[in-house]
């Protein structure tokens, strides 16, 4: 999401880029969004349906020390 950021947002300093998407690139973490209306809400009962849904899934590659989360 780093260039992704920095092309939307017309930046040409880099360093300006918010701290979590400089971490994201250093880490080389991905992010993989996935959205529409149909196939993320299965069910609405008693409200409006939602005009939009997002599906977030975020990897990173193995690490030497074998760390596999973070908070």
């Amino acid at each position: 999401m780093f260039w992704e950021f920095v092309t939307l947002s017309g930046l040409t300093d880099t360093s300006l880029v918010p701290t979590h998407l400089r971490w994201e690139l250093e880490l080389g973490v991905r992010t993989q969004l996935a959205y529409r209306p149909t196939g993320i809400v299965r069910e609405v009962k008693k409200r409006t349906p939602p005009e939009l849904a997002i599906n977030v899934r975020i990897g990173w590659p193995d690490r030497p020390d074998g760390q596999d989360r973070y908070s």
